[in-house]
């Protein structure tokens, strides 16, 4: 689970909504259908049209969206399957196929979720549409949090920056590494300000100006795997920083009789400085070689900066080791630290005296004798006093 304030500059906009199906849609099946969002649960800037089941976007800008459809008497080899539409026409997003294997039992409460982020024109629509293949109508379900679409303005495109959506082209791109993460290539880019996302080396890489928080959402679909056993149809997304994987998709173990393409997706959010570099890979345990399928909705990496300043991003904790010598009965010695304001800090004094019985040790920041702003725990003395 992650999650941040409000750190993003929406300029004088505030927009942002959550609606929801609040009398039970009837998705038929073996068509992608609109799914008839008709109760607001709060609309800031009502932007939301409930007759028309669709947010209008108010202002040019980057947008993210998140969505979910829930039905119930699912049977083996039945499924699911939740889009984001821009106007009405294209898929900017696909969720998570939500399949019932041959092995589950039947009459199961399904739901598939999606989350997508995407550039809209002032006045252009966002709907939730859905598919489903049991043979029979299917009613959503009408609770806020199984069936609903909500939203928000990331940047208003007069201050957009360092944001991005990166897909594949419609081309697929054939991974025969197993048991290891490969690099999706990600040649093609819905939007890209500041021109950070390389479509060559497929990465996005953090600019001189962008250190920041940042969230990502991915998504990878593959087609069928060959393999009927259980143990050889796992794939897996993640986002690698440098190398090192940070963000884990969804496990997703393929169920190659359905005959159809499965995605594993995700989200998070990084604290990212300057120089970092981003990419999407994907993991698949198969001995013999998976396709990745191309399309904007289906595999694809979007980001953008939650904080437009860079963040202090707190450091583990590291012991710094002072030794001196002590050359006279009465000394003082200055410790060259360098304290951050605003710090509770901690300081272990370790004194070796072969003749302690009338010693008295002493620590004081920055002069200050006062021994009542000091917290002082006593570990272990065998004679004398610390202060």
């Amino acid at each position: 689970v992650s999650g941040t304030s409000t750190g993003v500059e929406h300029d004088r906009y505030e927009v942002a909504f959550t609606a929801y199906d609040g009398t039970g849609y009837s998705l038929a099946s073996g068509s992608t259908s609109k799914i008839d969002i008709d109760t607001i649960s709060y609309d800031n800037g009502s932007n939301f049209d409930t007759t028309n089941n669709r947010f209008i976007a108010p202002v040019t800008g980057v947008y993210m969206f998140n969505g979910g459809v829930q039905v119930g008497n699912l049977n083996d080899n039945e499924y699911l399957h939740t889009h984001l539409y821009k106007n009405g026409t294209t898929a900017f997003a696909s969720g998570s196929r939500s399949p019932i294997s041959d092995s589950g039992a039947a009459g199961q409460q399904t739901r598939s979720i999606v989350t997508g982020q995407t550039k809209l024109i002032a006045g252009e629509t966002v709907e939730l549409w859905a598919y489903q293949n049991t043979g029979v109508a299917q009613t959503c379900s009408t609770t806020v949090n199984n069936t609903f679409l909500s939203g928000h303005l990331v940047q208003a495109d007069a201050k957009a920056e360092s944001s991005f959506y990166a897909h594949r082209n419609t081309s697929t791109q054939t991974i025969t590494a197993s048991a290891t993460f490969t690099q999706i290539q990600l040649t093609h880019t819905d939007f890209n300000y500041g021109n950070n996302f390389d479509t060559t080396n497929y990465e996005y890489v953090v600019p001189e100006n962008g250190s920041g928080r940042y969230i990502f959402n991915f998504s990878i679909g593959c087609s069928t795997l060959s393999s009927t056993t259980d143990a050889d149809r796992l794939i897996i997304s993640a986002v690698y920083v440098n190398g090192s994987r940070e963000i884990t998709g969804s496990r997703r173990f393929h169920n190659q009789e359905a005959g159809y393409i499965v995605t594993t997706n995700g989200s998070g959010i990084l604290d990212l400085v300057a120089g970092d570099v981003v990419d999407l890979r994907f993991y698949q345990s198969e001995s013999t070689s998976e396709t990745v399928v191309g399309g904007t909705d289906e595999t694809f990496l979007s980001g953008y900066r939650l904080t437009t300043t860079p963040i202090e991003v707190p450091q583990p904790y590291s012991p710094v080791v002072w030794e001196y010598e002590v050359t006279s009965a009465t000394d003082t010695i200055d410790v060259p630290a360098h304290l951050l304001g605003d710090k509770d800090y901690k300081f272990k004094l370790s004194v070796v005296n072969d003749n302690a019985s009338n010693s008295t040790v002493s620590l004081f920041v920055n002069g200050d004798t006062t021994t009542s702003n000091y917290n002082c725990e006593l570990i272990y003395s065998n004679a004398g006093s610390v202060t």
